[in-house]
């Protein structure tokens, strides 16, 4: 699930000649924009993994209190789907 594209990892797999990058005038900003978003998808899949866990335990919740017959939404389940 940790998954980030890397371009110069593949372009300097797939290149042949032996060449680097910076040689055919690869510019270092790019590389270090894609570090930037492979740090900013990390996070990202973190939060959502949060997310996914507060939705679940909202439901859990819910079918909880539905099973217990209370008529009022809770405090907990509320602050639950609020997170998410």
């Amino acid at each position: 699930m940790p998954f980030s594209f890397d371009p110069v990892r593949i372009l300097e797999g797939e290149n042949q000649s032996g060449m680097s990058l910076s040689s055919l005038g690869w510019p270092d900003a790019v590389t270090g924009d894609f570090r930037a978003f492979a740090l900013t998808n990390r996070t990202m899949i973190v939060l959502y993994c949060v997310g996914v866990a507060a939705a679940g335990a909202g439901v859990l919740a819910r079918l909880g209190l539905a099973i217990a017959r209370a008529r009022q939404q809770s405090s907990v389940e509320w602050l639950l789907f609020l997170v998410r």
